[in-house]
């Protein structure tokens, strides 16, 4: 995996590399035990399901533009307006934060709110089907 072999040039690299490679249990999961054959999730996977994908514009890790837009055709299929979409909370949902590295989502708090948005909508979902 490149986070953890490749040295890292740019502060969020750094970032990343000290999480990925340097904490122990960590850098032994990656290392050792992940397997991208086996934790992989198809687009027909989702089908039927409700789900939110949050994609980084500048992921160190994989191409989330690419995977974006696997995810958002056949609707999208000719521009990149579904970075733009709203998010709804039923079937699949896209969250893009354009310019932002791997977990930087995390940083700012409007940014982060979407994510906690996102989760509750689910939770508060979840528990009314539950007791009722």
């Amino acid at each position: 995996m490149p986070q953890v072999y490749r040295k890292p040039k740019r502060a969020n690299e750094h970032q990343l590399y000290y999480l990925a490679s340097q904490d122990m249990g960590v850098a032994h999961s990656l290392s050792r035990c992940f397997f991208w054959s086996e934790n992989i999730l198809w687009k027909e996977d989702l089908n039927g399901k409700r789900a939110t994908v949050s994609l980084s514009g500048r992921d160190l890790i994989l191409d989330t533009a690419s995977v974006g837009k696997y995810l958002a055709e056949p609707l999208y299929r000719e521009d990149d307006s579904w970075k733009e979409q709203a998010w709804k909370g039923y079937k699949l949902d896209l969250l893009w934060f354009e310019g932002l590295d791997h977990a930087q989502v995390f940083d700012r708090k409007a940014d982060r709110a979407k994510l906690v948005h996102a989760i509750r909508t689910y939770c508060d979902a979840g528990s009314s089907s539950s007791t009722s």
